[in-house]
């Protein structure tokens, strides 16, 4: 599976788990390990971080669990910062200008 396979798995996985701090999430796949960043507002409580395993989960339908690494970050920067190399923007919440 290359870049788009991961895309739209993740685009997927999110139906129904976008929650109101997401931010941005940005997945890559370098060798066997996929890569997950969630950007969120703040630190999430314990049903948001259940629905965001939820969607690492569905992730994990197309790809073995442990190849896949996620991380949280809380931030209030501009999400793109983020996005590495062989990385790509599942997701992106709109957020007007941030000059």
């Amino acid at each position: 599976m290359d870049n788009r396979d991961l895309l739209l798995s993740m685009q997927r996985a999110l139906l129904g788990g976008v929650i109101s701090p997401l931010r941005a999430v940005i997945v890559g796949k370098r060798e066997q390990e996929i890569s997950i960043k969630f950007v969120v507002e703040r630190n999430l409580d314990g049903d948001e971080s259940e629905i965001l395993d939820m969607v690492v989960t569905e992730i994990a339908s197309d790809y073995p669990l442990e190849n896949i690494k996620e991380e949280i970050y809380v931030s209030d920067q501009k999400s793109n910062q983020f996005v590495g190399s062989n990385e790509i923007l599942a997701f992106l919440r709109h957020e007007g200008d941030q000059s």
